[in-house]
């Protein structure tokens, strides 16, 4: 369902009106405002829809626990926010870099089972160690939408 999902949202988002709305109310929402496109209206939607799937992601989350356990996300946030900037903002980049910080938490898990002698800490680390480095020094620019964060304009 994933994978599903990336490729549609990787279609939809510059290729659909509803793709080209939000990516115009991200960058320049002046400009889309004086073409008639309701900035509040495009952001709430994708708010609603940024919504449903962080509750997907949830979801999967606390079946994968077989239960809600208190701390079970452990700063997979940070790492998914990371995720963004290391794919620049784009789907499929994005969705690449959760994959190479899902391997690191892969070999986390294997490393900790193995017992291989190096401290448990030190080992639960690697996915945030791995996120820091790629962070500060391989992705190069990445630069976030110009409205990011920015109230709506006067409609």
């Amino acid at each position: 369902m994933a994978i599903l999902l990336v490729a549609l949202w990787h279609f939809g988002f510059g290729r659909t009106r509803f793709g080209l709305r939000l990516r115009a109310v991200g960058e320049h929402p002046q400009a889309a405002a004086s073409l008639g496109i309701s900035v509040a209206r495009v952001r709430w939607k994708a708010l609603l829809l940024s919504g449903a799937l962080a509750g997907l992601g949830g979801a999967w989350l606390a079946l994968d626990n077989h239960g809600f356990t208190a701390e079970m996300s452990g700063g997979r946030g940070y790492i998914a926010l990371a995720a963004v900037i290391m794919g620049k903002w784009r789907p499929l980049q994005a969705a690449c870099a959760c994959l190479l910080f899902g391997f690191a938490e892969t070999c986390q898990l294997h490393l900790q089972a193995a017992d291989v002698g190096v401290p448990t800490e030190l080992v639960r680390a690697i996915p945030y160690l791995l996120t820091m480095a790629a962070l500060c020094g391989f992705i190069g620019r990445s630069r976030a939408p110009a409205a990011l964060g920015k109230p709506n304009v006067e409609e």
